[in-house]
């Protein structure tokens, strides 16, 4: 029907297609009210992306192909994060055999081959450190052995382990005192694996220990000994095995099982059986009891390393040499029940997390892969790189199913968070980096994209995700993102220098923008010039590139070219454009250039007064942005403020018609920080910034700039700071409406604040937020409120820290001083010479004129210091002499200190008073060499050096 009606209709032109009114009127009968006329008012904005106000049928069709196409992105799932790992030392000096979680006490536990037993709290600090081989020592002949293996009994907090020494141990590992309670031994041969079973019957519990010939070593255990507190010593084996001793409390029985070595030991009581593991290929796996005599066992080429079971369903995993994992129903042994096929080395390790419904294996060449229980599929792949030793020991894996991480451990432990777990206290928006989040106030949708060319749409009064593509720019990284004018359409730029043009609401493209290059875009703007539209480029070559807005053409190359050789000498990283025809661009050292769009003519350039005086990492602009006049007025004179935000944490505002730097705004809440963007918002009342460090700033704008002059301290005022992010901020804006702001962050996410800064939620959460209803609104993320615990930690630090500098100043002004004395000290020898000789060699006079340059290079600090505040000891960026507003300061000195380092002049800010060294200069100066004694006796009543807290101390200075 809407077919037909579509090729029927003809416009007034005699084309097709649909107007928005007639589009409304013909969708009303249609849809008989389904949608009211706002929803449909949207819908045809989203389907007329090209904004020629006409509706076709190929653009409604390709609108609903689209959407129909959407991607799905579950193939991609991540099940530990592997970015987010941790690696810790171990500070075991041998490979760690196993590693443990001890639920009553929640630490860690690592035991190494040397017997080394390690205490970890939950971040893996080091509470302790046991030498259970010297706990041993009293009960053995040798304390020269090795540890096979090790199990942790959570019922007890007690430790077992098993040596090469034959011996079976028992510790109360967790005690104030550490101790060994008892040791069984010694068996008939190396026991290799050990594992637990409490609970067997009434009175008993089960130990399980498999040897080097293949034997299973029964230890039943009366729970009295290992609930007991009590030291029993060694057990003696020798001629006890098969009887009871005397105390009735241990007996032990062994059964062959395997013709070698024995790899694995378990007991499970699903199965009421044993089931054990070796490398050998005709008993590649057992499982038994120890009374029934008929055996079962599975035949597998080069045997089984490691197995496991999935007790839901019930079956059991193996893995071996022959790099293939396999599923087997453990009442059906003739054939594996399935395949797991993807390992390119021997496999060592199988986990099962059960919760999750995953199978972890890990194969000897490092690498990690993550199957799905019910359909086998692999969810993950990973690797990790590890040096092994020359003695074929592998790593041991262990999954921490409380704090849901994974745990490598061999030299170092290495820690894998899982994700699901991880996304739920610490939610991402994306697994790379977001380049930006922007509100379309059309769709009221926030539209966000990262790195690896993920574009997607979300409602920003639920945090609901409308709408995904994926891969806009192929494999590779998305660097630049605009809205036309419009909204309808969004522009993005990539790493090789193409510029593509989407319908964001059905992942269609509309154009694709090539350039004479292929170096990376970093900005893009739409601007509209009297009747022309353009799209702009900026980038890595240095060039603004413009292209006109023509939807009739699908590849397009550039209108022109605006460059000079006066213009950017690097690269380009930000555009801003004033009505009719004023250019600005911004790059990476500093400098801003003024063009006429219309002429490519070169205006004028700015740049900071001090650039030179700052590192090159502080040179950086990172976006422009003309300050409208919030009446509607034009400036005096046609003049309009251009704000710059650097990474030196600045927001300047220059005069575009005399070149000139207005005024400085300092935004740094922490010292070393930047500022990576800034928003201003509709009624430029508010200015929003992003630093470096994640920080939001919100600054106050009074209506103060009808006249360019008016621009100082009162214009803008501080009004709220809080972090939203743990790392740089990629982009901040505000939605006006609601009163609330945007961000996104390099940390992957896109999240939502009120202008209070409470938090609202991050895009990509499980729970939808009610933008009307606070009460729906989401706790403060995890990782920010970690991070306020550190910032709390610094300044405690800081407080510490600041004592220590003022005495470090001090120590360095008082070099200063000392250089003084030794020269007054040379004079007045010289004189107490001259004076006995009658002579005024020139040596006196060379000796005079250095302590004059060292009086005279202290009188021009203290000049510098007469000038400041004394505050300036107690500022957290103490060198504000060298900001603009520093340098605007009369000050005769500050010719003379251009090329001087800010930092190393401020540690001679405090010396002596101005006065003091101005008097006591003049009296020398004026003074023969003969008469410098009087001048010399009135210095030795001069203080010492002193900061502002202290009080004078009067030292003699000869």
């Amino acid at each position: 029907m809407l077919m037909q009606k579509l090729q029927e209709h003809r416009n007034e032109d005699g084309s097709t297609g649909f107007s928005m009114e007639k589009f409304l009127e013909v969708f009303g009968e249609i849809l008989n009210g389904a949608l009211s006329t706002e929803q449909m008012t949207m819908l045809f904005m989203k389907i007329d992306a090209n904004t020629d106000g006409n509706m076709s049928w190929d653009e409604f069709s390709s609108y609903m192909m689209s959407g129909a196409l959407e991607k799905d992105d579950s193939s991609n799932l991540t099940i530990f994060d592997e970015k987010n790992k941790k690696t810790y030392l171990s500070l075991h000096k041998d490979i760690i055999i196993k590693v443990f979680y001890t639920i009553k006490e929640r630490k860690y536990l690592s035991i190494s081959r040397d017997g080394t037993a390690n205490i970890w709290g939950l971040n893996f600090n080091l509470q302790r450190s046991i030498n259970i081989l010297e706990l041993s020592s009293l009960s053995y002949d040798t304390t020269h052995f090795w540890i096979t293996d090790a199990t942790f009994i959570q019922e007890y907090n007690r430790l077992v382990v098993c040596s090469d020494n034959r011996f079976i141990s028992i510790f109360d590992i967790l005690a104030i005192k550490p101790r060994l309670l008892i040791s069984f031994g010694p068996l008939d041969n190396n026991p290799l694996c050990i594992s637990f079973n409490a609970n067997l019957n009434e009175n008993y519990d089960l130990l399980l220990v498999g040897d080097d010939e293949g034997y299973i070593n029964f230890i039943y255990i009366n729970k009295k000994i290992l609930s007991s507190s009590n030291v029993y010593g060694v057990w003696n084996t020798n001629n006890k095995r098969n009887k009871k001793n005397d105390s009735n409390q241990i007996h032990i029985y062994k059964k062959k099982t395997h013709n070698g070595w024995i790899n694995d030991i378990q007991y499970y009581n699903e199965l009421n059986s044993f089931v054990t593991c070796s490398s050998d290929s005709n008993k590649s796996l057992v499982i038994t009891d120890i009374e029934r005599k008929p055996v079962r066992s599975i035949h597998i080429p080069k045997g089984v390393r490691c197995f496991t079971l999935v007790r839901r369903p019930c079956f059991l995993v193996t893995g071996g040499e022959d790099k293939i994992i396999r599923l087997w129903n453990p009442y059906i042994l003739s054939k594996p029940a399935a395949r797991l096929v993807g390992h390119f080395s021997g496999i060592v390790s199988l986990l099962v997390n059960e919760k999750e419904g995953n199978i972890i294996s890990l194969s000897d060449d490092g690498m990690y892969k993550i199957w799905n229980m019910s359909t086998f599929a692999c969810l993950q792949t990973f690797q990790q790189c590890v040096t092994y030793k020359e003695d074929c020991c592998f790593p041991c894996l262990y999954y921490d199913s409380i704090n849901k991480q994974l745990i490598n451990g061999y030299n170092n432990f290495t820690i894998y968070p899982l994700y699901l777990y991880q996304k739920k206290a610490n939610v991402r928006t994306y697994n790379t980096q977001v380049v930006a989040a922007m509100f379309n106030e059309n769709f009221y949708q926030v539209v966000t994209g990262s790195q690896n060319g993920t574009i997607s749409t979300w409602a920003y009064y639920s945090g609901e995700k409308v709408f995904q593509f994926n891969k806009a720019h192929g494999d590779l990284e998305v660097t630049a993102f605009a809205f036309d004018n419009s909204g309808r359409r969004l522009i993005t730029g990539s790493r090789d220098g193409i510029i593509k043009i989407w319908n964001f609401n059905n992942g269609q493209l509309l154009r694709k923008l090539y350039k004479d290059n292929n170096l990376e875009v970093t900005a893009v703007e739409f601007i509209e010039t009297g009747s022309n539209k353009y799209v702009i480029c900026t980038g890595w070559d240095r060039k603004i590139t413009v292209y006109l807005d023509d939807p009739d053409h699908f590849e397009s190359w550039p209108t022109r070219i605006l460059y000079s050789k006066r213009g950017h000498q690097e690269d380009i990283t930000s555009i801003a454009f004033y009505e009719p025809n004023i250019l600005a661009t911004a790059s990476v050292d500093g400098v801003i250039v003024i063009w006429n769009l219309e002429s490519g003519y070169m205006k004028l350039s700015l740049i900071d007064p001090l650039i030179d005086l700052r590192p090159i990492d502080e040179k950086s602009i990172e976006k422009i942005k003309f300050f409208h006049p919030s009446n509607g007025k034009p400036y005096c004179k046609g003049k309009v403020p251009l704000l710059s935000c650097h990474s030196d944490g600045h927001i300047r505002c220059w005069d575009i018609q005399d070149g000139s730097l207005i005024y400085e705004l300092e935004c740094k809440p922490l010292q070393k920080e930047g500022i990576s963007d800034m928003f201003l918002n509709h009624d430029l009342t508010l200015l929003f910034i992003g630093t470096s460090d994640g920080n939001i700033m919100i600054f106050d704008i009074f209506p103060t700039l009808d006249n360019l002059k008016y621009i100082n301290d009162d214009t803008f005022k501080l009004k709220k700071i809080f972090r939203a992010h743990i790392s740089s901020i990629t982009s901040v804006s505000s939605i006006d409406t609601q009163n609330i702001i945007l961000t996104s962050s390099k940390d992957c996410s896109v999240r939502l604040w009120t202008l209070d800064g409470d938090f609202i939620g991050t895009f990509g959460q499980d729970d939808a937020w009610d933008i009307e209803d606070p009460e729906t609104y989401s706790n403060l993320p995890n990782d920010i409120y970690q991070q306020y615990l550190i910032d709390s930690m610094k300044m405690d630090n800081d407080k510490n820290s600041d004592y220590i500098n003022r005495m470090k100043l001090k120590e360095k002004a008082d070099k200063n001083w000392s250089l003084i004395r030794k020269y007054l000290k040379k004079i007045k020898q010289n004189v107490d010479k001259n004076d006995n000789s009658n002579e005024n060699p020139k040596s006196t006079n060379e000796t005079i004129n250095k302590a004059l340059d060292a009086l005279h290079q202290a009188k021009e600090i203290n000049t510098i210091k007469s000038n400041q505040s004394k505050d300036i000891l107690i500022k957290e960026n103490p060198v504000q002499f060298f900001t603009y507003r520093g340098l605007m300061k009369k000050s005769r000195v500050a010719p003379v200190m251009k090329k001087v380092r800010a930092d190393l002049v401020f540690h001679q800010l405090s010396c002596h008073e101005l006065e003091d060294i101005r008097d006591l200069e003049n009296e020398i100066s004026q003074s023969a060499p003969s008469s410098l004694l009087p001048v010399l006796n009135k210095v030795k009543g001069k203080t010492e050096h002193k900061t502002y807290s202290q009080q004078k101390n009067k030292l003699n200075i000869l």
